[in-house]
């Protein structure tokens, strides 16, 4: 657990969100972990810099996110970038757009049948 208890001094780099990761990375003792954060913290940096699987999701605005040419027009479009490192970002259209980051998935389409209000399926 790290207690937030106001600004840090000294020479800290980075958001403060990859300084929170960072302090509570160096308590993981295990080899087999994948790290999932929310938006808050996940951030391009730490997906190409940290040896752990990562998963997050993330806002188009955040530094250094890829940038999507086209615009999700129906729900349940899907698009994906990844980037020289091999890092995926991938963006969807639900009721909002959801963008997400990996550097341990792989760019793949699945098929789902989901059911609509109407009972009908899709």
């Amino acid at each position: 657990m790290n207690i937030y208890s106001g600004k840090e001094t000294g020479a800290v780099q980075g958001t403060l969100g990859e300084r929170v990761v960072s302090k509570l990375m160096e308590t993981i003792r295990g080899k087999d972990v994948m790290l999932v954060f929310d938006r808050f913290f996940t951030s391009m940096h730490l997906m190409e810099t940290l040896k752990f699987p990562i998963v997050g999701t993330c806002t188009k605005t955040r530094k250094d996110v890829p940038n999507f040419a086209t615009k999700l027009s129906k729900r349940g479009e899907a698009e994906f970038l990844v980037t020289k490192n091999g890092t995926m970002c991938a963006r969807w259209l639900d009721s909002k757009e959801v963008m997400m980051l990996s550097n341990c998935h792989k760019a793949k389409y699945a098929k789902v049948n989901r059911t609509i209000k109407d009972g009908s399926k899709e």
